[in-house]
């Protein structure tokens, strides 16, 4: 059962339940995230999109496969990210643009 389906079937109110899978997972992710939690890949990309650095699942797969990515573990061969460092690596990707 994935996260969304668990959200959806254990809303406790009645409002919740009227919420798209992804409205909940949005507002679940907004909530509860710590340095310290973990993300899948689509999770992170999600989370990083929401915190105003847009980046897709793909993208952090071909950065991933290159060594210019957030830093992460493997779980068998699951990438887990870890908040907290993936995004000081947004922040850190950040520039100035100096206009002239």
């Amino acid at each position: 059962m994935s996260l969304k389906t668990k959200l959806l079937t254990s809303a406790p109110h009645a409002e919740e339940a009227t919420k798209t899978a992804a409205e909940i997972t949005d507002s679940v992710v907004r909530k509860t995230l710590t340095p310290e939690t973990k993300l899948r890949r689509s999770e992170l990309a999600d989370a990083l999109t929401e915190e105003g650095f847009p980046i897709a699942a793909s993208t952090l797969a071909s950065m991933g496969s290159r060594g210019t990515g957030p830093p992460y573990d493997l779980w068998g061969r699951i990438p887990i990210y870890g908040w907290g460092p993936s995004l000081r690596w947004a922040q850190n990707r950040l520039r100035r643009v100096r206009t002239l």
